[in-house]
């Protein structure tokens, strides 16, 4: 809010770009296939780090209406996975086992880190405005993720799952964020047409390539040196 309210007094600003998160859509049982950038969170979001970037982005509405010369850009992202970023789903998939919801087996999508740096770069060189989503091609499902990763699922009840999860987790000296559950449970796919067809960027990896490159620099041991580190 405090830097929204400088830009809005500054005449030397002409551009926004704003690092959103698919997280805006939501988590719930009557989610679309796939979002496009029109449609909101069918049961709304409620806590955590998902409402409150609902919140930044209506802050951002806010200022685009009083400044309508300010070019603005929202980048929508899925969750980059990749040791060098530290992100709810990457800390939680470098744990040797993987609590999951029982009867649930719910679609991912992940981000290349070099895709996320890339695009907001265009964003910032280029003028792009409106709103994208960013999210390596296709899906990936959950058992999917922890089988090529080599982590067993324990599945757990739906009923107090988060809390139980977080308690799991812990236990192995890792935590993952409470509104995580939701995302475990019934999962979320966003469509990256317009990123593709109007901002013109094409992404380089898929979801599932995005996966194997996490995959393939963790090494033994990596689990007990981060959680010694946290």
């Amino acid at each position: 809010m405090q830097l929204l309210a400088a830009c809005q007094r500054s005449s030397q600003v002409g551009k926004l770009v704003l690092g959103s998160s698919a997280a805006v859509y939501g988590s719930s049982p009557r989610d679309p296939a796939v979002f496009s950038e029109s449609l909101l969170a069918r049961n709304g979001v409620r806590s955590g780090f998902p409402k409150d970037i609902v919140e930044v982005e209506s802050y951002v509405r806010g200022f685009a209406r009083r400044r309508p010369d300010v070019l603005i850009t929202t980048i929508r992202a899925a969750q980059v996975l990749d040791l060098r970023v530290p992100t709810p789903l990457g800390n939680y998939f470098i744990n040797p086992v993987l609590p999951s919801v029982l009867g649930f087996d719910p679609r991912l999508q992940f981000l290349a880190l070099e895709d996320a740096l890339e695009i907001l770069t265009q964003a910032v060189v280029h003028d792009r405005p409106g709103t994208f989503n960013a999210a390596g091609d296709g899906v990936v499902l959950l058992s999917q993720a922890a089988r090529r990763l080599g982590r067993p699922l324990v599945p757990l009840p739906p009923i107090g799952f988060a809390i139980a999860a977080r308690r799991f987790i812990r236990a192995m000296g890792s935590d993952i964020p409470p509104n995580l559950h939701r995302l475990l449970t019934f999962g979320r796919a966003i469509d990256t047409t317009a990123l593709r067809d109007i901002f013109g960027y094409d992404l380089t990896r898929t979801s599932e390539e995005v996966l194997e490159d996490f995959r393939s620099t963790l090494r033994p041991g990596i689990m007990s040196s981060m959680g010694a580190r946290r």
